[in-house]
């Protein structure tokens, strides 16, 4: 009995073949499959992760412009006025240290709320220099690049070329032509309508060289413009009747998409910190376009977003726009005091 129970658990030595287990691995078709999965699925999440970070940046730039609104509202507490747009003329004047926030200051908007982004250092570089010394510190100053005045869908904070044909140097100019220049990606609300010249006075403290100045040099400005910031403005919040609120004070300006970075829309091609231009100013007669190919709405509001573009309000609010807006109605949010 005990022989067989040892003899039952004895395992026969072989059942006399092999089992024959395949390789691991992949075959090709399964790799092209696999491959073609993921492909679809890249496809198919790239849309979400490009809105995503178009997302953030229209928010940077919603931060961008409620910083440069916010210091036009602390300019006008601190000198009774909105920021000038600066002298109105053909030739070029860069922000001058020594002339002042009135109708004296020949750089615009974007040079004059500098001491009020904690930028005051660049805005008194030159202060008491001569004026051979000063031509070259003023064109220092306009080829500083500050993140601030840059939309981050539209292109990082650079320099971009400055076109000779479009910046007419007279000997009555503050700074001699330099090459490449800062931008900006926001415009001051000028106001609803188109412009027309005018007859409005020089400065009393005009230099004797610009007294004698060709028409359309600071003497002849525009008159009508019902916006907040144009050529020589001194805009107070006691003029603007239809409300802090209901007033668009900045926003973003319409580009060539195709003209970015080489300085070749007429609504970019000049240097930051100087006189009144379509560069930093923009007016509401028609709605807002987006940038597009070809298309040069360098006189109106717009922008790189799909959104909409960030628009702000007198009282330093900041709001998104459509491109869909009706254009009576955004014509009339751009006058001060048209009672809308």
């Amino acid at each position: 009995m005990k022989f067989a129970l040892s003899n039952r658990m004895i395992a026969p030595r072989s059942w006399g073949f092999r089992l024959n287990r395949p390789k691991a691995g992949f075959t090709l078709t399964e790799i092209l499959v696999v491959i073609a999965v993921i492909g679809i699925l890249a496809a198919l999440l790239l849309p979400a992760i490009q809105a995503t970070r178009e997302s953030a940046r229209h928010m940077e730039c919603a931060n961008h412009l409620k910083q440069l609104s916010l210091a036009c509202v602390h300019h006008e507490s601190a000198e009774n006025q909105f920021p000038t747009g600066g002298w109105y003329g053909p030739g070029l004047y860069i922000g001058d240290p020594d002339r002042g926030y009135g109708k004296s200051q020949p750089g615009g908007w974007t040079y004059n709320i500098l001491p009020f982004m904690e930028d005051k250092a660049l805005h008194d570089h030159g202060l008491g220099m001569g004026a051979v010394q000063k031509k070259v510190v003023l064109a220092q100053n306009a080829q500083t690049v500050l993140e601030e005045y840059y939309c981050p869908s539209r292109r990082e904070p650079m320099l971009c070329p400055n076109a000779p044909g479009m910046i007419p140097i007279s000997t009555q100019s503050n700074v001699d032509f330099f090459p490449v220049g800062a931008r900006t990606d926001y415009a001051a609300n000028a106001g609803s309508l188109s412009s027309s010249g005018g007859t409005n006075p020089m400065p009393e403290d005009t230099p004797e060289s610009l007294i004698s100045a060709p028409p359309g040099t600071p003497g002849n400005i525009p008159t009508n413009y019902d916006g907040i910031i144009f050529a020589q403005s001194v805009i107070r919040i006691k003029d603007i009747r239809d409300g802090l609120s209901h007033t668009y004070l900045l926003g973003e300006k319409s580009l060539l998409s195709d003209h970015y970075k080489d300085g070749k829309s007429n609504g970019d091609n000049l240097p930051l910190f100087a006189n009144f231009a379509y560069d930093w100013e923009r007016i509401g007669a028609t709605a807002p376009e987006r940038d597009t190919r070809g298309k040069d709405h360098y006189t109106v509001f717009g922008s790189a977003h799909r959104a909409g573009l960030n628009m702000s309000f007198c009282d330093g609010a900041v709001q998104t726009v459509s491109y869909d807006i009706d254009p009576i109605m955004f014509r009339h949010i751009c006058s001060r005091n048209d009672g809308f």
